[in-house]
């Protein structure tokens, strides 16, 4: 992958019957030119839990739902974060490490609950899930 990564700026832990699974992101925005979604990779940063890995989608031709190219505010970090997290959280109820390169999809309600963590009172530094 590219070396272009930097810091999502967000940790969280998520509680699972075998103790908490730490994510501490980076991300790199890795859309092929005229692609009509925006694709991000994220990765564990070196030193933070266990290494994973994800590729965050988000669809669509408008600016609200994903076309390229997007600024990257901190609400929109906060919606991969999200969907990141929501991720995490299906495969530790089923018993498995997420593991590389997870195909994560941006839905409207990551995109939300992101504008209204970053929007926030006191700002986004808060329970994720």
């Amino acid at each position: 992958m590219m070396s272009n990564y930097q810091p999502l700026g967000y940790g969280v832990g998520i509680e699972s019957r075998r103790g908490t699974f730490h994510l501490n992101l980076e991300f790199a925005d890795v859309t092929r030119p005229g692609d009509d979604k925006t694709s991000w990779h994220l990765r564990q940063r070196a030193g933070y839990g266990p290494a994973c890995s994800f590729v965050g989608v988000l669809t669509g031709r408008t600016s609200q739902s994903g076309a390229h190219p997007l600024k990257q505010t901190e609400g929109l970090k906060l919606a991969y974060l999200v969907a990141v997290t929501d991720d995490v959280t299906q495969c530790l109820r089923a018993g498995v490490a997420p593991g590389h390169d997870r195909q994560v999809m941006i839905r409207a309600e990551h995109l939300t609950k992101g504008e209204q963590m970053a929007n926030a009172p006191g700002g986004p530094n808060r329970k994720i899930n």
